[in-house]
C-alpha cells in the first residue's frame, strides 16, 4: 500500500500493533480475524475479541489514519464530471462502423469486427454488448441519443432562460423561453430587444 506523506504522517506514530490493526481492517478483514492478525498471541476470548478489536480500531489516531486511506480510495473511484463527459462524447461520436466492417461471404453481405477495434479501447468502450452468432456478431451499442440527453442535462443545455425586456413605451415584459430550442436568429432577436437581462432558472 503507497501513502501519501498525509497518511504517512498519520501512520507513523501508530504504535506496532495499532499499524497492523489498520491494516488489516483496509484489507477488509472482519474485526475479530483482524485482531489475531495484529495481534495473534492475544488471550482475548471470541466473546470479547470484536470490543477488544473495536476499541483499538476506534482509538482517534486509528481511525484517523484508516479514515485519511479510505477517502483516498473513494476519490480514486469516483469518476469526476470531466471525466464522465468525455465519455458520453465518445458514446455520442460512436457509430457500428467503428467496430464492424461489411464482407461479402458466397454472395451474401455479413459483417465481422475490425482487427484494429480489437485493440482500440476507446472504440470498445462504446459497446454495451457484443454476441458471436453463426451470422456474426451481435452487437448492442450504447445509445447516442441517450449520451447526448444526458450531456444536455450535466451542461444545463435545456436550462430555461427568462428573458425581461423594456419596450420603448416603458412596458417591462417577461417571457420564460427554452432557448435550446430557439434559432440562433431569434436568440439574438430576443436578447438585443429593449434592455434584455437573461437570467437563468433552475
Amino acid at each position: 500500500m503507497s501513502l501519501t506523506p498525509a497518511q504517512r504522517e498519520l501512520y507513523e506514530p501508530l504504535s506496532d500493533l495499532e499499524k497492523r490493526m489498520a491494516t488489516a481492517v483496509l484489507a477488509g478483514m472482519r474485526l475479530t480475524d483482524a485482531l489475531h492478525y495484529a495481534a495473534p498471541d492475544s488471550v482475548a476470548k471470541n466473546s470479547t475479541a470484536k470490543a477488544v478489536a473495536t476499541a483499538i480500531r476506534d482509538r482517534p489516531h486509528v481511525r484517523a489514519f484508516i479514515n485519511s486511506v479510505t477517502d483516498g480510495f473513494l476519490n480514486e473511484a469516483i469518476m469526476k464530471r470531466e471525466e464522465a463527459l468525455e465519455r458520453l462524447a465518445a458514446i455520442a461520436r460512436s457509430s457500428l462502423g467503428d467496430i464492424v466492417k461489411p464482407v461479402e461471404v458466397d454472395g451474401n453481405i455479413t459483417w465481422e469486427l475490425r482487427r484494429e477495434a480489437l485493440h482500440d479501447k476507446d472504440a470498445l468502450q462504446n459497446v454495451a454488448q457484443l454476441t458471436p452468432t453463426s451470422q456474426g456478431p451481435r452487437i448492442v451499442m450504447y445509445s447516442v441519443p441517450q449520451a447526448i440527453a444526458q450531456m444536455a442535462a450535466m451542461c444545463g443545455w435545456n436550462t430555461k432562460t427568462t428573458y425581461t425586456t423594456t419596450t420603448e413605451d416603458g412596458t417591462v415584459k417577461t417571457q420564460q423561453v427554452d432557448a435550446s430550442k430557439l434559432s440562433s436568429a431569434t436568440l439574438k432577436e430576443l436578447i438585443e430587444l429593449g434592455d434584455a437581462h437573461p437570467r437563468l432558472d433552475g
